[in-house]
């Protein structure tokens, strides 16, 4: 967690302009680990002989050649769809075009999610944004 941080941090302040204050550990932990959902393998079945991930929340890690973290793309999958919540990325590989990569990696994952669903298809969406459930008043 602490390399991921380390990655946050870095990202927040160079993009973002953020503070050392706004980035801290507790932050983080906030925005983007401490999930509101539950990881679960209920209802979720798979096609024979393939592995599914369960529903939840994940920190796709994105390392060059093994040894440098260089970004964290963290996702929501859902029964309906997969969300794509944060990307953040080192500074020093920006020229990379990080996001870019990662939006097509999380279109392919949509696919194949899809593909290990039985029909009918149940994964039919992937999202570019955070979703943000609102109860009726």
């Amino acid at each position: 967690m602490a390399a991921e941080h380390k990655v946050y941090a870095d990202y927040q302040m160079a993009v973002h302009g953020d503070s050392a204050d706004e980035v801290k550990l507790s932050q983080f932990l906030r925005f983007l680990v401490q999930s509101p959902l539950v990881s679960s393998d209920s209802g979720r079945k798979q096609k024979k002989g393939e592995e599914a991930p369960g529903f939840g929340s994940y920190h796709q890690q994105y390392w060059l050649d093994g040894e440098k973290l260089i970004a964290i793309g963290v996702v929501d999958l859902l029964p309906g769809c997969l969300s794509s919540v944060y990307l953040f990325y080192h500074p020093d590989y920006a020229f990379l075009r990080l996001g870019t990569y990662a939006a097509l990696r999380f279109a392919h994952e949509s696919r194949v999610y899809l593909a290990l669903s039985p029909p009918p298809p149940r994964f039919p969406f992937y999202f570019r944004l955070f979703l943000v459930a609102v109860g009726s008043a």
